[in-house]
């Protein structure tokens, strides 16, 4: 999976440097199709990985979401806006995160955490299972 990021990251330089795509909106996933990849096996990866991988110059950024993530002793809810249906890295453009700002990467964090927050596990475990996997809600 270390190549395919690599990979991605090298596509989306080369995709921006000859305009293909729009550096504010790049973006690419990397998704591993083992969901059995245990959470803290696969985090372990990812921080090694991002220890290790060099980029020109900061070019990317590489952000991990997994189906079982865990912020810690936080409320579950905040646990959903990294769960993804299978252990995925996104690869985005440095400059799309830069160019937004601190105060506008803060108040997304805050808004997310308010929504996330409001609407509870239940109805969040609900919607993940019928929008993601589209099976019906949980008993």
């Amino acid at each position: 999976m270390e190549d395919s990021v690599l990979e991605s990251a090298k596509r989306l330089h080369q995709d921006i440097e000859n305009n293909i795509v729009d550096p504010g909106v790049a973006i690419a996933f990397v998704v591993c199709s083992d969901r059995d990849w245990e959470f803290s096996s696969f985090y372990e990866w990812f921080d090694n990985l991002e220890e290790s991988f060099e980029f020109e110059d900061d070019f990317v950024t590489l952000a991990p979401f997994h189906p079982d993530w865990q912020f810690g002793d936080g409320p579950p809810e905040l646990n959903i806006e990294k769960q993804s249906p299978y252990p995925t890295v996104t690869v985005v453009c440095t400059s799309v995160i830069d160019n937004a700002g601190v105060a506008a990467t803060q108040a997304i964090v805050e808004h997310n955490e308010r929504v996330l927050l409001d609407m509870g596990v239940s109805k969040l475990r609900e919607l993940y299972q019928t929008n993601v996997f589209h099976q019906d809600s949980p008993s």
